[in-house]
């Protein structure tokens, strides 16, 4: 049964002259027939814990607002200048009936919700137990601030050891004088200068400033000690705590320690974002105490709020309002991202290695810097590309103007992401005060502009940015993929220590109807004009399925290297820059006995040879050659005895030791493999008989040379 307050649970009252009355006053709750036995009322809703007969006035006149009645029964009340029967009748009130009464002042509580989360304990971020204990606990002997519960914060001053349970306590909590919640955390200090929980309210720094805040706890001392706790409020500026009440708890039962304040004026500057107020509990520096229950409400007048001993509100209810805790650790889990090398610290850079000089290519044009990285330009050498410290990719204005980042997804991934809703991330830290960019998401139904430098058009999706870095014109057609009902994506990248997160969604490919025709989509991720010398610093760029963004899902740096070679792979080591003189990764081919004699001289011509990729690339490749030495278009030929190594005395290209690739054609190219065969018959190099007649059937002809596999999107 639920009890009821009555139509007016103030109370207020005038004696038989007109005047207020006050704490000289006192209320007696009797049966309305004769003799007028006490009839009790409850300082809860519940009918657990009963007023004490007879119930004093306050000051002000009026009533606790704390006084529940049966409203089955019929009530006589008596109000007595003084607490005996002996003492004169002010006021005599026969056949009262409480009626349906609300159980919260509206003209007292502003917020008639507990603003606390996990108010019991009931999650707790420790599972040890340590040496067979039935409960968890933790122990702390170090100063610091600790997480121990979700949204529950403890910070130790000074040396010292504490001891934090959680306690699992009986289902019967039905005890009238001494309410037992399901859950409550012991905390045992010892030796500390301060020990302090709380609980951080944060994004307003002076909630309830100018009116008045309510806090309560259920608590008890566990020793022999009635230990003090001091509820408090402290927002984070001017940092002054501001007590709401001191008590020694019971040692024994648990007991609702409250109170109520008036708060000052805020005279806190910092902005929202940052700033926050803490509802703390002090505990003893050294002591044990049992706490459950905790409730903070705000109030718009300062009276004495009543607060239930135990919530009425399952622990499922509690897990539902730490939503707020969990967000942050939702949109930090990371997941599979649907881009490739946008992890940048574990990006190859295969193409030209981690530091990309200024291209000048022109104005408006577009170059691959990393894998899987476009560059466009706003201005003729306008971008240079480095590895940061962290090893995240660090875009710098050569020029004063504006650049992009952008990515393609062939058709394979985009049906992938098609009749999804998709969320990008953004990881980024900013050497100026600030930097624009916007992220927008593209689709093209026809081919990719050509990027290939060897070509020289340069060109990506974007022809020009607008100013807040949106694509404004484009090379090709394409259609924006827009955001349900939403602006477009921009934000401010600012300076910070670590890698803020910058999170969008709401991408849907769900209101495209040529979502079967499309070819390609494309992230572009563009900026405002950005200052010369002035860097954005990207560690990472995701683009996930549903509405969390995150950063993307950890790999090693070679699962990154086999994704980002199914677009471009060489030969050469991950480091080193096809052409460059080099034999590490150098690839051989060796023809055995193939030879042929003239009595002169040893001859070896072209044959038919081939390798299979390191890993299946997206389209059928296109091919590029060098020599060890650098030398492009060419492969180098030779011969082996046992382990010396010959170079041929002469050969018909008057370069002795290099053949053009042109001697041979692509007669069984995939995306796994290849096979070249010689275009005619061509001598590859031939030696001298006195070297030959040593061992005719001992001479291994060999083919050395470098590779590029190209099939980058754009380029192939």
């Amino acid at each position: 049964m639920s009890f009821v307050r009555s139509a007016n649970p103030i109370w207020l009252m005038v004696d038989l002259t007109g005047k207020i009355l006050d704490d000289t006053y006192y209320i007696s709750y009797l049966t309305n027939t004769l003799p007028y036995l006490p009839q009790f009322v409850f300082r809860d809703n519940q009918g657990l814990i009963p007023w004490t007969d007879p119930v004093q006035f306050l000051a002000n006149g009026t009533l606790p607002d704390n006084i529940y009645f049966d409203p089955n029964l019929v009530y006589r009340l008596e109000v007595r200048k003084g607490p005996l029967q002996s003492d004169p009748l002010i006021y005599e009130i026969n056949d009262f009936v409480p009626g349906d009464g609300g159980s919260v002042n509206p003209n007292s509580v502003g917020d008639q919700e507990n603003q606390i989360s996990n108010p019991q304990f009931s999650q707790v971020n420790f599972g040890l137990i340590p040496g067979g204990a039935s409960t968890p606990s933790l122990v702390l002997n170090t100063s610091g601030t600790y997480e121990i519960a979700p949204d529950w914060f403890l910070t130790l001053t000074g040396s010292g050891t504490c001891t934090i349970t959680q306690l699992i306590l009986s289902g019967d909590q039905n005890l009238a004088n001494s309410p037992t919640p399901p859950y409550a955390l012991r905390i045992v200090t010892t030796g500390w200068t301060s020990a302090i929980l709380y609980q951080r309210f944060s994004g307003n720094g002076d909630i309830w400033a100018n009116t008045f805040v309510s806090m309560s706890v259920l608590a008890r001392s566990s020793n022999s000690v009635a230990n003090p706790i001091t509820l408090v409020y402290n927002p984070n500026s001017p940092g002054t705590p501001i007590q709401i009440t001191n008590q020694n708890l019971n040692v024994g039962p648990f007991s609702i320690i409250q109170g109520v304040i008036a708060l000052p004026t805020s005279t806190n500057t910092t902005l929202n974002n940052a700033a926050y107020v803490d509802m703390q509990i002090v505990l003893p520096s050294n002591g044990s105490v049992d706490l459950s229950n905790v409730q903070v409400m705000g109030q718009i007048q300062q009276l004495p709020i009543d607060f239930a001993q135990v919530p009425e509100e399952t622990i499922e209810r509690q897990i539902d309002h730490l939503f707020n805790y969990y967000q942050p650790q939702l949109f930090y889990r990371q997941i599979p991202s649907y881009l490739t090398g946008w992890d940048f610290s574990l990006n190859p850079a295969q193409i030209n290695g981690s530091t990309v000089g200024a291209q000048a290519i022109g104005a408006n044009k577009s170059f691959y810097a990393w894998d899987q990285t476009i560059i466009f330009q706003s201005v003729n050498s306008g971008v240079t590309v480095n590895r940061f410290a962290s090893g995240a990719m660090q875009v710098v204005a050569a020029s004063t103007g504006q650049f992009a980042v952008i990515q393609y997804l062939d058709f394979k991934q985009a049906m992938k992401i098609a009749n999804q809703r998709i969320s990008v991330n953004i990881a980024a830290i900013n050497t100026a005060a600030s930097t624009g960019v916007t992220v927008s998401l593209w689709y093209t139904t026809g081919l990719l502009p050509n990027i290939n430098p060897t070509v020289g058009t340069n060109n990506s999706l974007v022809a020009t940015l607008d100013a807040n870095g949106k694509p404004a014109t484009f090379n090709g057609t394409w259609v924006e993929i827009k955001r349900d009902n939403l602006q477009n994506a921009y934000t401010n990248i600012v300076s910070s220590q670590n890698f803020e997160d910058y999170s969008f969604n709401g991408w849907n490919l769900n209101n495209i109807t040529t979502d079967e025709t499309i070819s390609f989509v494309a992230i572009v991720i563009g900026t405002a004009p950005i200052t010369s010398t002035n860097s954005l610093i990207l560690d990472s760029i995701s683009m996930c399925a549903g509405d969390i963004p995150s950063r993307p899902a950890p790999q090693t740096p070679d699962q990154v290297l086999r994704e980002c070679q199914a677009y471009y792979e060489k030969s050469y080591a991950t480091n080193v820059v096809a052409g460059s003189v080099s034999n590490l990764g150098l690839r051989c081919h060796t023809f055995l006995n193939s030879g042929n004699s003239t009595g002169t001289f040893y001859q070896m011509f072209s044959q038919t040879w081939g390798f299979t990729y390191l890993q299946t690339k997206r389209v059928v490749p296109q091919l590029t050659f060098w020599t060890p030495a650098g030398l492009i278009n060419n492969i180098q030929v030779g011969m082996i005895l046992g382990t010396t190594y010959f170079s041929p005395d002469s050969q018909p290209t008057g370069n002795p030791g290099v053949e053009p690739i042109s001697h041979y054609g692509l007669v069984g190219q995939s995306r796994e493999s290849v096979i070249l065969a010689p275009t005619s018959t061509f001598l590859l190099f031939s030696f001298a008989s006195t070297l030959y007649s040593i061992s005719p059937y001992s001479y291994q002809g060999l083919i050395h040379y470098h590779y590029v596999a190209d099939s980058r999107l754009g380029v192939a």
